[in-house]
């Protein structure tokens, strides 16, 4: 039997719902949706020729998140409850793939009990005229892919 060929998803076409904000703003670049399950040599006694390989702590990279600055200040406040009170307010954020319609989506990443842990301001240079990009870095607990 053989595998009907599948165009790959385009990695342009995507939002950002952070739960009880919605879709805030426009990102631009999402980098670093990564899960990595560390593994631990195990020697059995008396087989000094072999090392066995068991899974060990899993670990989620955070994602970090572009986006042009602009008057929308959720996102900002977001991360603000954080540095003033010094408790997370952890809340669900999906990552969307959308198809090329924008209505209806391929799939979706969720990052559960996720948090801003790193903003960083935009470089701002009188000699240029980019639009200035403001920097987010979300840290979470668990990913599942829908």
């Amino acid at each position: 039997m053989a595998i009907q060929w599948k165009e790959p998803y385009r990695g342009y076409n995507w939002k950002l719902d952070i739960d009880g904000l919605g879709v805030v703003a426009h990102f631009i670049e999402c980098d670093g949706i990564e899960v990595q399950i560390s593994k631990v040599n195990y020697r059995e006694g008396g087989d000094d020729a072999n090392i066995h390989k068991l899974p060990g702590i899993i670990n989620y990279s955070d994602v970090t998140l572009r986006y042009g600055l602009t008057d929308e200040k959720s996102v900002w406040e977001w991360f603000q409850t954080s540095l003033k009170t010094s408790v997370v307010n952890r809340r669900q954020v999906s990552l969307i793939l959308m198809k090329p319609d924008q209505q209806s989506e391929y799939l979706r990443w969720n990052l559960f009990d996720a948090w801003p842990s790193y903003w960083r301001t935009a470089r701002l240079n009188a000699l240029t005229s980019e639009v200035a990009i403001e920097s987010l870095s979300i840290t979470f607990e668990r990913l599942e892919r829908v």
